[in-house]
């Protein structure tokens, strides 16, 4: 619960409206593909590991500097598997020695998208630069030794963005995204809340097989349910999420 927090005070610092209202329900107000806003603070993402490598990515594609802290054990960890690729990006950090925080996000303002080999697979890192290619024109294509977890992924394809992953005869993925479309979604008549299925219309056809996922909204990553994306936080107006979404956790 604390790293879902400190997440969550990290976006609202980078001004992505969001509010927790009764019953452990979450409202978050997208802002766009990006449409990030430079922080008047320093971003402290408490002991969460997994939040700071993220924004980092997210911000990376942003032009303007963020800086990003965590408590003594965090700022112990190294972060430059993270900074490596978004680099390549063109984005440019400042940290201690190792890559440990605290470490300044100076964000491209010209993201470029790229073909980004991973020599050993991280869930993190991967969704650090798909976050990052959100931003980035064109598409940007991560290629995994081995498969990771593919949340991130999951989560992108029900947003509609343009995104595919082809299964490679080494047990490796090749994952591509396509980066700057918008995203439309369907709304509950009278509720004005963004619902889980999108409304497609994408000028790319499809080029190449893609992995069938079970349990998959729309029977796997495929080419798009919808052209579109505009962020994470993104979907173009709000994102409620429930407990019965999610599942109850610690």
């Amino acid at each position: 619960a604390a790293s879902v927090r400190a997440t969550a005070a990290a976006l609202r610092a980078l001004h992505v409206p969001i509010h927790e209202e009764a019953n452990d329900v979450w409202r978050v107000q997208g802002r766009g593909v990006g449409g990030l806003s430079e922080p008047d603070s320093v971003l402290d993402l408490g002991n969460s590991g997994t939040g700071v490598r993220l924004l980092m990515g997210a911000a990376a594609s942003h032009p303007f500097t963020t800086f990003f802290t965590g408590d003594r054990s965090l700022c112990s960890r190294p972060m430059q598997r993270v900074i490596a690729p978004l680099t390549e990006m063109g984005a440019r950090f400042t940290a201690r020695s190792g890559g440990r925080l605290p470490v300044a996000v100076i964000g491209a303002r010209e993201a470029m998208p790229m073909i980004y080999e991973m020599t050993v697979p991280s869930a993190q890192v991967k969704t650090a630069v798909l976050l990052a290619a959100l931003n980035a024109p064109g598409i940007t294509t991560i290629i995994e030794p081995e498969a990771s977890r593919d949340h991130t992924e999951r989560m992108l394809a029900d947003f509609g963005a343009r995104i595919e992953v082809e299964l490679l005869p080494t047990g490796g993925r090749r994952i591509s995204l396509v980066g700057e479309p918008e995203l439309y979604v369907s709304r509950d008549e009278g509720v004005g809340t963004t619902t889980a299925t999108c409304n497609m219309r994408s000028p790319w056809p499809s080029t190449r097989p893609v992995e069938r996922s079970r349990g998959m909204p729309c029977g796997g990553i495929s080419p798009p349910r919808s052209v579109s994306s505009r962020s994470i936080a993104a979907c173009a107006s709000t994102l409620t999420v429930t407990p019965s979404m999610l599942g109850k956790s610690a």
